[in-house]
């Protein structure tokens, strides 16, 4: 058990250090086009690397949904996080985003509680609380990076992504990783491609190579299971 929790441990390390890079470049595209295309982006460069895994390694079969409404709301719940995640990093810091948005594993140790029934012993509620009480030190010591519209913003993604990880929990005891991410990906760039579409700008050349690192870094570990950030 204690070899899996580590292994599980590792995974979600590579996974944030992958998604660090792949945040970097949805900041760089955030200044030139509109979140809900940025998001759209996002999903449709990840699927080519995503089908290529699946050919490889003949996953298809792997693709099998047991339940569709949970992955309607995990559809919904990524687009809202990464609309709100690519706003927040537009209108301010990575750092100061970032300070809000890795709450987020805290919020899901607590709410793992509440809609899991998992024990949470004393000592990560305690955490839990100091790693709150860090967040507000990273910000200011006063927390008025809350009160802005890109501090709101962090905070609604670092929310919706908890609740797709406790979703993740939910549809892992019967879905594949495989299925989890390529679904997911598909619903969000089907959906927000049709609502950026009255307002999308064609791409520059420029920034094909951002949408390539942007594509290829979730798919790396394959998404540690959707660890973070737009899974």
């Amino acid at each position: 058990m204690q070899t899996a929790n580590l292994k599980a441990i590792g995974r979600m390390l590579l996974g944030v250090l992958l998604f660090s890079f792949m945040d970097a470049g949805l900041k760089r595209i955030s200044a030139f086009y509109p979140p809900m295309q940025v998001t759209a982006l996002r999903a449709i460069s990840s699927l080519p690397f995503i089908l290529l895994t699946l050919a490889w390694g003949n996953h298809w079969r792997a693709l099998r949904v047991h339940n569709y409404t949970l992955y309607v709301v995990r559809i919904a719940l990524a687009i809202v996080m990464l609309v709100t995640f690519i706003y927040a990093v537009s209108v301010q810091g990575l750092t100061d985003t970032y300070a809000i948005y890795m709450s987020a594993p805290l919020v899901v140790a607590a709410l793992s509680r509440i809609f899991l029934k998992e024990p949470v012993p004393v000592r990560r509620w305690l955490a839990i609380v100091i790693g709150m009480l860090g967040v507000l030190i990273a910000l200011q010591p006063h927390g008025r990076g809350f009160l802005s519209l890109g501090g709101l913003a962090a905070a609604a993604s670092a929310l919706c992504y908890a609740i797709s990880v406790l979703s993740i929990r939910v549809l892992g005891r019967t879905d594949s990783s495989y299925a989890l991410v390529t679904w997911n990906l598909f619903g969000v760039a089907l959906v927000a491609s049709v609502l950026a579409a009255p307002s999308w700008q064609s791409l520059a050349p420029d920034h094909v190579w951002i949408l390539a690192v942007i594509g290829i870094t979730p798919t790396s570990p394959f998404a540690g299971s959707d660890s973070v950030s737009g899974g």
